[in-house]
């Protein structure tokens, strides 16, 4: 069926109930969400209602108080102004009635059709009356004797009385008529269409005067009974437009979520799949480059392509952090970052200066991966062609002595030389491309595509920091400033942690590693057999049957277990790292848990800790530096007690809470935060 044929009425009409039912969606949780896309506009438009009746019901009778009309004229309009009163209290001081305001809406103008009914009565006799003794009393007199003749005036302004005030009722009655085309067709609003001139007649009909002018009445009463329903043919029409456009727009939205989700699963799976051929393709030319010496042309060479292979599984990580950043949802995560660590890594490969600080604070190197990834290669890409002269220089803007909880300012710098072949760079364009107005491809000094810059401004914002980006003659810089906590450094002897001397490490441990990728398992053996002093490596992962010898084999006394995070053999038998580590630790292991992933987002890491792990490593951690981190967690955590859960300490930023996890695992963060005594 073509949902998206306004013409077809068939699937609509199947998902709605009868006709006497208002077309009510049998889903009622459906026919909730409808209502409540009406519900302002009904109430707004009820509380009008509900004060013009007021108003006229009490300035009416008040504008004839000086006639001395019996108090049976004043007190008929109690009824309409008490209807009138009492929903309007009902549908503003109770919110809890308004998701029954159609039926509240309904029963009013049903008992205010009945109360000008009444009043009808009570007006027009209170006017014979005093037009006969007042207005027209002389002539009262003078026929008063003469009883076909009073019968004949009596008749005549009794006649005249009751259309004059028929009339203005039914005029106000368009109130009603009103607020019901605002509420819309509903089984209430049906009913109170039928009942309002049924009512309506019944209440005239009780008054003898009318009864003996009954004449007036059918006409008025049949124009009444059309109008009501040419009224609920109206909106009947607009109910099923507005239910077809309702129905149509959730089902586009439940479309559109699906294909969202679809398209998310995709990107999740293109860029895991990315993240692991870069990782072999990068151990393929590591296992390659152990062949040649280190003064070798080609090795230079081909170690370009693997810091570039590295950058790039960088960036697919952070294609994450893009796409919370975009949406609002990125939550800060703070973890120990070495400064000259971080800046060694962000320039691998690129021809550079830099200045840093030896610090240790408490930073997002997510976020600080993505800004100054993004700004030093637009440096380059679009700073002067033979000469960028790119600096990074990071400066601690106040004295630094390690105390504990010291906070201090932290000013990053990228700077260049600017192209001179390129137009200046302005403020007023910066603005316009962080308000989206930039214009694609015009050559500038900014960056290329222009979200980059935007995606920038959003991941300082989103740290806390201050940022200015703008050209000083042929200077180019870039300055991000924020308040960083300063831990103790490995060089601080009063707050250190006992220093690793990895040549403790035990030598011939038993170490089983799983892992999908043929290159991986090789990458895996041959590093571990190099830097971890041991011949008793075991690798599997070939097919999925090796689960359970890879199980069974850890169990058998191995002293540490690498574990692939996500183990693919297609169809049903794709196997996560997480439920290994589970089944290890459920059947009594003691060892060192360890898992390998491209993915190392904070909900991750979160994934591997909860499952047992006590250390995890992204892929593109180079493989040296792997097993030695690897050395250094098997050295700090004892074999008989492994830490199963990371006690945690609040932090606070300007976006929320997050926490800062303590522990060996804390510290193999890949890429940012490395063991400090492991990286020379």
């Amino acid at each position: 069926t073509d949902i998206s044929n306004m013409e077809n009425d068939s699937l609509l009409l199947s998902e709605c109930r009868s006709f006497w039912k208002g077309y009510r969606f049998h889903d009622t949780e459906k026919e909730q969400q409808f209502q409540n896309l009406y519900l302002p506009d009904l109430l707004r438009f009820c509380q009008v209602w509900c004060v013009i009746n007021v108003a006229f019901d009490t300035v009416q009778p008040l504008a004839n108080t000086a006639y001395g009309f019996s108090p049976a004229f004043y007190l008929a309009h109690v009824p309409g102004i008490a209807t009138a009163l009492g929903l309007l209290i009902l549908v503003s001081c109770f919110p809890s009635n308004r998701r029954h305001i159609l039926f509240w809406v309904s029963a009013a103008t049903v008992l205010t059709a009945a109360s000008r009914g009444l009043l009808v009565h009570f007006q027009s006799e209170a006017l014979i009356g005093y037009s006969l003794q007042d207005e027209l009393g002389e002539v009262t007199k003078e026929v008063s004797d003469n009883k076909a003749a009073m019968d004949q005036l009596e008749s005549f302004l009794g006649q005249r009385t009751i259309i004059s005030v028929l009339n203005a009722q039914l005029a106000q009655g368009v109130l009603n008529f009103l607020l019901l085309g605002c509420a819309g067709f509903a089984q209430s609003t049906l009913w109170s269409c039928v009942l309002q001139p049924l009512v309506f007649l019944a209440a005239l009909l009780m008054s003898p005067d009318i009864r003996m002018h009954v004449s007036v009445v059918p006409v008025r009463c049949a124009g009444m009974f059309i109008a009501y329903t040419l009224l609920l043919v109206r909106m009947r029409s607009d109910s099923l437009t507005r239910r077809r456009t309702f129905f149509l727009q959730r089902y586009f939205q439940v479309a559109l979520g699906k294909a969202v989700e679809s398209s998310r699963k995709a990107d999740s799976i293109l860029n895991h799949t990315l993240k692991n051929y870069m990782a072999d393709s990068a151990g393929e030319i590591d296992l390659f480059l152990d062949r040649f010496e280190k003064e070798d042309p080609m090795y230079a060479e081909l170690h370009g392509a693997t810091i570039s292979l590295q950058r790039g599984m960088r960036a697919c990580r952070q294609r994450q952090a893009y796409l919370q950043l975009t949406s609002g949802d990125y939550r800060l995560s703070l973890y120990p970052v070495e400064l000259e660590t971080f800046a060694k890594q962000i320039t691998a490969g690129r021809d550079m200066t830099t200045e840093i600080p030896c610090l240790r604070v408490l930073l997002d190197p997510t976020l600080l991966g993505l800004i100054f990834d993004n700004a030093i290669s637009n440096a380059f890409k679009h700073g002067h062609t033979d000469h960028p002269d790119v600096k990074l220089a990071i400066e601690s803007m106040g004295n630094v002595q390690e105390q504990p909880k010291q906070m201090v300012m932290l000013s990053f710098r990228v700077t260049n030389m600017a192209n001179p072949q390129r137009p200046a760079l302005t403020q007023e364009y910066i603005s316009n491309v962080l308000a989206g107005k930039g214009q694609q491809g015009r050559p500038t000094s900014a960056i290329s595509d222009q979200i980059g810059l935007q995606h920038t401004y959003l991941a300082a914002e989103a740290h806390g920091m201050t940022i200015s980006f703008a050209q000083t003659g042929p200077i180019v810089q870039l300055e991000l400033q924020v308040q960083a906590e300063v831990l103790p450094t490995r060089d601080s002897a009063e707050h250190q942690r006992p220093s690793r001397d990895l040549s403790a490490f035990p030598p011939n441990r038993k170490i089983c590693c799983i892992d999908d990728s043929r290159t991986a398992r090789r990458l895996l053996h041959h590093n571990l057999v190099t830097w971890a002093q041991t011949n008793d490596v075991k690798v599997f992962g070939q097919e999925v049957s090796e689960v359970d010898l890879f199980v069974s084999e850890v169990l058998a006394g191995a002293h540490i277990a690498i574990l692939d995070q996500h183990l693919a053999y297609g169809g049903d038998n794709n196997v996560l790292g997480t439920d290994i580590a589970r089944r290890l630790v459920a059947q009594g292991y003691s060892g060192l848990v360890c898992i390998r992933s491209a993915n190392m987002g904070s909900e991750d890491q979160e994934q591997y800790a909860e499952a047992g792990a006590h250390c995890w490593f992204g892929k593109d951690m180079i493989m040296k530096d792997m097993v030695k981190a690897l050395k250094a967690a098997y050295l700090d955590t004892p074999a008989a007690s492994f830490p199963r859960d990371a006690p945690v300490e609040p932090r606070t930023s300007r976006r929320g809470t997050f926490t800062v996890p303590q522990g060996p695992a804390l510290n193999y963060l890949p890429n940012v935060v490395h063991v400090e005594e492991v990286m020379d």
